[in-house]
C-alpha cells in the first residue's frame, strides 16, 4: 500500500463565482465558521501526519503569507500565469513537489480529516450528496 508523501493546495484562482466575497480576499481564506477554508484543509492534512504541504497561490498571494509561519511544512509556490489558465497551470508551477502527493483545492472545508489519511490504494475524488439541484461541479 503506498503513502502519502505530501500535499499540494491549489488556491491561486480569482474566485470570481464567490465575488463580491472575493474582490479583496482570496477564495480559499474565505472564512467559514469562522475559519478559512484552507485552515481546514492544512489541518486535515495535519491530522494525518501530512506537514510537507506546498499551497500554489496567484491572486492577493501576499495574503497567504501567514500560512507558513502559522503552520509547520507549509511552503508557498507563486504561479504567475494564474489570470490567464487554469489549475493546469498550478500543478505546471508545482511540477517538482510531484511524488505520492495528494492534491487539493484550497476552496473546500474539511469536515472529516479520516479522508486525508496517508495510506491509498488507488486516486479518487471526494464529494457529498446533495438533495437539490444545482449547476455547480459535483458528484
Amino acid at each position: 500500500m503506498a503513502e502519502i508523501e505530501n500535499a499540494i493546495i491549489m488556491a491561486a484562482g480569482l474566485g470570481t463565482r464567490m465575488r463580491p466575497l472575493t474582490y479583496k480576499t482570496p477564495k480559499p481564506l474565505i472564512r467559514v465558521a469562522g475559519k478559512p477554508m484552507v485552515e481546514s484543509v492544512i489541518e486535515g492534512l495535519h491530522q494525518n501526519g501530512i506537514y510537507d504541504i506546498s499551497i500554489v497561490v496567484g491572486y492577493l498571494a501576499e495574503q497567504f503569507n501567514y500560512l507558513g509561519e502559522k503552520y509547520p511544512g507549509v511552503k508557498l509556490i507563486n504561479n504567475p500565469y494564474y489570470n490567464q489558465y487554469n489549475n493546469i497551470s498550478s500543478l505546471y508551477v508545482a511540477r517538482n513537489e510531484l511524488r505520492n502527493t495528494v492534491i487539493l483545492d484550497g476552496d473546500q472545508l474539511v469536515m472529516n480529516p479520516k479522508l486525508l489519511k496517508r495510506e491509498f490504494t488507488h486516486s479518487g475524488y471526494a464529494g457529498a450528496k446533495i438533495g437539490q439541484f444545482t449547476d455547480e461541479w459535483i458528484m
